[in-house]
């Protein structure tokens, strides 16, 4: 019987790695021909992002940040289903997952973190319109490690308020795991062990190309620092662009900073006012609510915005009765 349970999970494995192949083919080119799409609408004789890629970067980033909850929703809902609980740390060495059902999560996982890593990687310094799109696509990137760096510090999720935090008791200690042995939700300390690694991945990507969008500053290498002090450079090696580092601006760097301190701790508006950060993407123009009127009072409402607009005089000739 567990010989054919384990054959059913390999079939369905196998199923799910195809269609998500082919899923994340097609998605892939969808997202590189937004990109081009994004190219196209700009503005030669504006120096600045105009209405249309602003909308279009909008609905980007919050498609690339819809994945990312796929990934941690997918993660929850396989922890869910294995070893109800059980926290990590008192987990028994011998006890391990079903290998077909973890590999089938990883798949998923792993094809969606590649296909954010492909997207992250597509993106031009020379676009203006990119250059929006990547602070946008590493706003989300850090709201989330935010989020995971102050649940793994304080071994609980961030409330709402200050008191909220204080009134939650400090985990005594870690286990040699590297999970603290509190009473943390199982479920949530099992996902965030899992959607970290990918996190990692993505942060590392954009850390590695944010001097291209952010700013930097060019250094020689390392090598061509110690063959220059030998004496054993030409201006011909060091002119190559494999001798030359660039690194985040001082202020590049003091930007992310602080995006990542208001994800982790929250949003201190009497300190932003004088720190520069990411922002959350707002959507262009912003999305107009609804007028705070009382549905009994709507048709009185109504006649009286209409003949504001349009006017009274009408009534009031008689020859336009006529």
């Amino acid at each position: 019987m567990k010989e054919q349970n384990q054959a059913a999970r390999d079939i369905g494995t196998a199923i799910i790695e195809k269609e998500l192949s082919r899923t994340q083919r097609a998605a892939g080119r969808i997202f590189i021909s937004l990109l081009h799409g994004l190219a196209t609408l700009s503005d030669a004789q504006r120096d600045s992002i105009t209405p249309r890629q602003s909308a279009v970067i909008y609905s980007y980033a919050q498609g690339f940040d819809t994945i990312l909850t796929v990934i941690s929703t997918t993660l929850a809902l396989h922890v869910n289903g294995t070893e109800d609980g059980e926290s990590i740390g008192d987990r028994k060495p011998k006890q391990k997952a079903k290998p077909g059902k973890d590999r089938s999560v990883e798949v998923v996982s792993s094809s969606l973190n590649t296909l954010l890593l492909a997207i992250i990687g597509s993106l031009d310094p020379k676009q203006r319109s990119h250059g929006a799109l990547f602070e946008a696509i590493l706003y989300f990137i850090l709201s989330r490690v935010g989020s995971h760096l102050f649940f793994f510090t304080f071994n609980h999720e961030r409330s709402e308020t200050v008191d909220g935090d204080i009134a939650v008791p400090f985990p005594p200690c870690h286990s040699e795991a590297g999970v603290s042995d509190s009473a943390a939700p199982v479920v949530k300390q099992r996902v965030a062990i899992m959607e970290g690694k990918h996190l990692i991945q993505l942060l590392a990507r954009a850390m590695t190309l944010a001097p291209s969008f952010l700013g930097s500053n060019l250094y020689p290498s390392a090598t061509t620092r110690l063959s220059r002090a030998s004496g054993m450079v030409n201006r011909a090696s060091a002119s190559k662009p494999s001798a030359i580092k660039s690194a985040l601006t001082l202020l590049a760097r003091q930007k992310l900073q602080h995006t990542l301190i208001n994800a982790m701790f929250g949003e201190d508006d009497a300190q932003n006012e004088f720190t520069e950060r990411l922002t959350k993407p707002k959507p262009f123009p912003p999305i107009a609510a609804p007028p705070n009127v009382d549905d009994k009072d709507v048709s009185a409402w109504f006649s009286e915005q209409v003949w504001r607009l349009v006017g009274w005089e009408v009534l009031g000739r008689d020859e336009d009765l006529l």
